[in-house]
């Protein structure tokens, strides 16, 4: 069987930013334009990291499980149609998060935040279905390279740059000490070398950026 897991670790990094995003966007003051583009720029990497996440999926899962497991395709479309509305949702979020971003208008943060709410519960309900329903068909039916090729997929629109890094701490964050050397065995050696030299060092300073110091 295939090895899936690491879905299971993508999806807590999505549930734990996009619940969190509504609290980060209510505690920007009102003009505080240096803040607001911080945090509308944090809530434009995990949504851009969703929808590549999830067209990975519709273009390297969902027609191969159509075609080798037939009777769960009414499952396979209730995964799309589920993408299709995040995509939507999605949309709602980034009408607004670019004019919130310059101004910290609280009429337009009291607007991100709703839509903000909105796609989390969405995503919530969409990721526990997929981990039910979908997560053992994969392991089941799709091979260790196609999922390995899927993954490389998700990753292929995100930025190489700081952020890749980001994102990979927001990743390890929620992770168990296991799962970690497991997450971090499985990701190629130069991004694994570039995690021990300067990763945590970057990942912390953006956290603190974002929420604080811990």
């Amino acid at each position: 069987m295939t090895d899936a897991s690491d879905m299971l670790y993508a999806h807590r990094l999505f549930r734990r930013e996009l619940r969190d995003a509504p609290d980060l966007i209510g505690r920007v003051e009102v003009g505080d334009t240096k803040r607001s583009a911080l945090i509308a720029d944090h809530l434009g990497y995990i949504v851009a990291a969703l929808h590549h996440h999830h067209m990975a999926e519709d273009e390297m899962l969902w027609p191969k499980l159509h075609t080798r497991v037939p009777t769960a395709s009414p499952k396979i479309h209730l995964m799309e149609d589920a993408h299709a509305a995040i995509a939507e949702s999605v949309e709602r979020v980034q009408t607004v998060r670019t004019p919130w971003r310059t101004s910290a208008a609280p009429k337009l943060a009291a607007q991100l935040i709703a839509a903000t709410e909105d796609l989390s519960a969405r995503v919530d309900t969409h990721l526990e279905d997929e981990e039910h329903n979908i997560l053992p068909l994969i392991c089941q039916h799709i091979t260790a390279n196609e999922w390995q090729s899927c993954v490389k997929r998700g990753a292929e629109g995100m930025p190489m740059n700081k952020m890749a890094l980001v994102l990979l701490g927001l990743t390890l964050q929620n992770l168990s000490p296991v799962e970690q050397r497991q997450f971090l065995g499985g990701i190629p050696m130069a991004a694994r070398i570039l995690w021990k030299l300067l990763g945590q060092r970057t990942f912390d300073s953006y956290r603190a950026m974002i929420y604080g110091a811990v």
